[in-house]
C-alpha cells in the first residue's frame, strides 16, 4: 500500500481473491483484468465510498486494503450479513 500510494497509483481492483503469495512469501497483486471473477455483491464489499460515487482517490485502495485486513482478522467478508448489493452500498455510503 505504501508503494502504491507513494507512486500515486490507484489500483481500483484490490480484492482478497486477487492477492497471491509466491514461494518466497512475496505478495503479488496481478493486473486488474486478469484476476479471478467475483460477483457484483462480493466486489462492492471492498469498494470505498469514493469508488461507489465514481470519484476515485488514493484513499480508495486504502479502504479496500482495510476491508481485506478485517476479513483476515475476523474470517468474515465485510458486511457479510447483507446480501443485496444495493443495501451494502447504502451501508457504505
Amino acid at each position: 500500500m505504501s508503494y502504491i500510494n507513494h507512486n500515486k497509483f490507484i489500483w481500483r481492483g484490490l480484492y482478497p481473491n486477487n492477492i497471491f503469495t509466491s514461494k518466497e512469501d512475496l505478495v503479488i497483486v496481478p493486473e486488474y483484468m486478469i484476476t479471478p471473477k467475483m460477483s457484483a455483491t462480493d466486489m462492492i464489499r471492498y469498494q470505498s465510498p469514493e469508488y461507489l460515487e465514481k470519484k476515485l482517490t488514493l484513499k480508495s485502495d486504502t479502504w479496500a486494503f482495510g476491508c481485506i485486513l478485517i476479513q483476515i482478522a475476523t474470517g468474515h467478508k465485510p458486511y457479510q450479513a447483507i446480501n443485496n448489493p444495493d443495501d451494502i452500498k447504502k451501508t457504505i455510503l
